[in-house]
């Protein structure tokens, strides 16, 4: 039977080859505001694997000092028009999501040239929940022209859609929530449609046949969620008389101006699918063609969405993101060969926050400006891989696609290193499936596995012919305070591990994201736990998107976090703690003491390797003086070669 994923569908005038869409968002790739080399390469790539439309997100018509794109006046045309032939050429349709910030961009440009960057920044705050109250009648002209004339633009590039942001300015009005003007723009939902409504008939009368689409997101209210954008209810009223107004499809998501997780919910906040109710609720309101979004990854909800008429379109961003052909490998049936998104929101939504660029965590050519072309290999010489997690594994793959003899060492039973360890915590798990892709495709491939093997000097004498690579990753840090040897003190690995049970009262040593993660699988199961940390900062590198719900859940587990303390020893049944700021200190009753202190490089292998004078190739954790994350060890292993 047909995939429904690969029929063709008709927005307005535009038909689209299949019903999958890569959604609008932010990618920090453009120059100087404008498509660069490596934002074009990248929509270029996600159209080369099959995405029957892609929607650039924010382009602003007016200036702004966010990392969005700009689209304010006619200078912008030449780039957008080679990004739009570039994935024309790639086989995909694009559309332009227009916008205008919650600002006066004038009043920005004077308060930068006055007081500089953080002054501009802390406007834009004040403005963001109050802006569309503030503005005159003839200021909201002068906004939907700025709009008006950004969709004129787009059309001049040759984009095939033009996307109406309903969130934003266009949401703010919308909004029972925001909009506390007392004019024909504010108070009933009539009033408070009003600068949509008339934002589309403006965009109508210049491009009458221009397909459509308006952005529709909708605050939820139980429990309350999302601030720019009318009520579910209201939505649904609006999107009649949108359709009266002239827009052609929908794009249905969660409202924002609120957190910034809510509307990308990161690993083990939400469920899959997290927004297709609201899709839901457009479609039963309307014939016109609605696209659902919200943490879609797998091609049977995807089509599911579409049979029991959720939706007409999906969306797919993150997992795009993370492997740009997945389009193509479901319509071949190559489901198993999917690069799956982890949800981690690391290196996307993070790194927008933190104003870069997106580097996907799982995705080691995103972010990168060309196809990358490995270097020749050597595929007569035979190459021994020592450390079978992520780093090995990925090196393992890349090296055996090029056709050389693999061996592929590792000292436990089983692939996967400390991503084992990191899938196993509460709200964890979207991390194994990344786990299983990994051993799957080495398993695919000619690699000999020589598992449960430890490497010696005397293993050596069977590999000293071979291209040698460690990868042997890192080693839990023991603290050196008395007591520490005893069998009561575990690390954090070894408890995620199950080596070591979890008792019923134990104190962790470290509250960043290792000993937090394990003191809420130990409170899982049972245990009562305290956190111990020396420094001043709970979890000072987790992900935004991701930290208030570790919080919540520390809280609903009841876990204490004793911040700027430190535990001095460890006797049979009592660990001392230290007040780090009045130097007091006090005994807590344990079972257990559990140490997350970090990790160091493991360099035993390369030990051997230099007193035996063997070149090697060191990757992953074991190479530097520091450890580092999920994608810095995928990408030592691609790069490989």
């Amino acid at each position: 039977m047909e995939n429904v994923l690969f029929s063709p569908i008709k927005i307005g005038n535009l038909e689209l080859k299949n019903r999958i869409v890569f959604p609008p968002l932010t990618t920090g790739y453009e120059e100087d505001y404008r498509p660069s080399k490596r934002s074009i390469h990248f929509y270029e790539r996600v159209a080369k694997g099959g995405v029957g439309l892609i929607i650039i997100g924010d382009l602003s018509a007016s200036k702004n000092y966010s990392m969005n794109p700009h689209f304010y006046d006619d200078s912008f045309i030449v780039s957008n028009r080679e990004l739009v032939r570039a994935v024309h050429h790639a086989g995909a349709k694009i559309g332009a999501q227009v916008y205008h910030g919650e600002y006066n961009p004038d009043q920005l440009d004077a308060i930068f040239a006055d007081k500089g960057i953080d002054a501009v920044k802390q406007k834009m705050h004040e403005d963001l929940n109050d802006y569309c109250n503030k503005i005159t009648k003839e200021e909201i002209k002068t906004i939907q022209q700025r709009i008006v004339d950004a969709a004129i633009r787009a059309d001049k590039c040759g984009f095939d859609m033009i996307q109406i942001h309903g969130d934003r300015i266009v949401g703010m009005f919308a909004s029972p929530i925001l909009n506390k003007r007392t004019d024909e723009y504010g108070g009933s939902l009539e009033n408070r449609a009003r600068f949509a409504l008339e934002l589309v008939q403006m965009i109508r009368k210049e491009l009458p046949n221009k397909a459509l689409e308006y952005k529709m997101v909708m605050i939820r209210t139980n429990p309350p969620l999302g601030k720019g954008g009318p009520t579910i209810e209201e939505g649904k009223i609006m999107a009649a008389w949108l359709e009266q107004a002239g827009i052609n499809s929908f794009h249905v998501s969660l409202a924002n101006h609120g957190f910034i997780g809510d509307t990308i919910p990161a690993m083990g906040t939400v469920p899959h699918g997290c927004f297709l109710d609201l899709a839901k609720e457009i479609s039963t309101v309307t014939d016109l063609p609605v696209t659902a979004v919200g943490r879609i990854v797998s091609s049977k909800m995807a089509q599911e969405t579409l049979l029991n008429g959720t939706a007409d379109l999906v969306a797919l961003g993150r997992q795009l993101i993370a492997d740009p052909n997945w389009t193509m490998k479901v319509e071949k049936g190559l489901e198993e060969t999917i690069r799956p998104c982890i949800m981690c929101n690391r290196g996307c939504t993070d790194n927008i926050m933190h104003r870069k660029y997106i580097e996907c965590t799982v995705n080691p050519t995103s972010g990168i400006k060309e196809d990358y072309i490995p270097s020749q290999a050597e595929s007569d010489k035979p190459v021994l891989i020592v450390g079978g997690g992520v780093a090995g594994m990925q090196a393992a793959i890349e090296l055996a696609t090029a056709g050389c003899p693999v061996t592929l060492m590792e000292e436990s039973t089983q692939l996967g290193g400390q991503l084992i360890l990191a899938a196993t915590p509460p709200g964890k798990e979207e991390v194994k499936p990344l786990l299983d892709h990994l051993i799957r495709r080495v398993e695919s491939l000619p690699v000999t596995l020589k598992l449960g093997t430890r490497f010696s000097k005397e293993v050596l004498e069977d590999y000293k012919d071979n291209k040698i690579i460690v990868a042997t990753g890192a080693s839990p840090i023991m603290i050196p305070i008395p007591g520490v040897d005893s069998p009561k003190v575990h690390t954090a690995w070894s408890i995620l591990a199950g080596k070591a049970s979890v008792a019923k009262n134990a104190v962790v040593i470290g509250a960043g994201s290792v000993g937090i993660e394990t003191a809420l699988y130990m409170a899982d199961k049972g245990a009562k736990v305290t956190v111990v940390e020396i420094a001043n900062k709970l979890l000072p590198t987790e992900v935004i998107t991701l930290k208030p719900k570790i919080i919540r859940e520390l809280e609903a587990y009841q876990i204490d976090v004793l911040l700027e303390h430190a535990v001095t020893s460890f006797e049979e049944s009592t660990v001392t703690v230290k007040d780090i700021k009045n130097k007091k200190e006090f005994t807590l009753k344990t079972d257990q003491l559990v140490l997350a202190v970090g990790a160091r490089p493991n360099k035993s292998v390369q030990s051997i390797l230099d007193d035996q004078n063997i070149d090697y190739t060191a990757i992953g954790d074991c190479s530097g003086d520091r450890v580092g994350l999920i994608g810095d060890a995928i990408r030592a292993g691609y790069y490989i070669l």
